[in-house]
């Protein structure tokens, strides 16, 4: 594919100890990134008078933030079954990341043991398929007995 010889003018070697992208990976997230400013902005009055002639209650006061008003519209929406649950979901979404899987333990279970051994030496590691071979299963449990 040919270059274009003007797309070559931009590029500029790094300087020596210059570190560009440090982390290597792109952290810019336009639209969550606005979400989250606007959600910490003061909510001007006018929204503040129409959102409480709206539920007929002076819910929110002058000077609470979007993220008030949004989170205390929601409440109400998913109380009387409204449709603007789907909007907030996309909104913490975009701020926050998805909610994080719940694992649970049954009673039961309750208490789980992990015992990991660290060694390098040659007898204890892994046959190429992973299995443990029992000339290692022997090195290990002759290493975990008392002598």
């Amino acid at each position: 594919m040919p270059v274009n010889p003007k797309s070559l003018k931009n590029l500029r070697p790094a300087q020596k100890g210059e570190i560009r992208n440090p982390t290597g990976v792109n952290r810019r997230k336009p639209v969550s990134d606005r979400y989250f400013e606007l959600s910490e902005e003061v909510m001007p009055a006018k929204l503040v008078y129409r959102f409480n002639r709206k539920w007929k209650e002076r819910l929110l006061h002058v000077g609470d933030s979007y993220a008030r008003g949004a989170a205390m519209g929601i409440m109400l929406e998913a109380i009387f079954g409204g449709e603007a649950v789907r909007a907030v979901k996309e909104i913490r979404e975009a701020i926050e990341g998805k909610a994080p899987q719940r694992i649970t333990v049954a009673p039961d279970k309750a208490q789980v043991t992990v015992r990991v051994l660290y060694d390098r030496t040659p007898e204890r590691q892994r046959d190429f398929d992973g299995s443990v071979s029992d000339r290692t299963a022997a090195a290990i449990l002759s290493s975990a007995l008392p002598q």
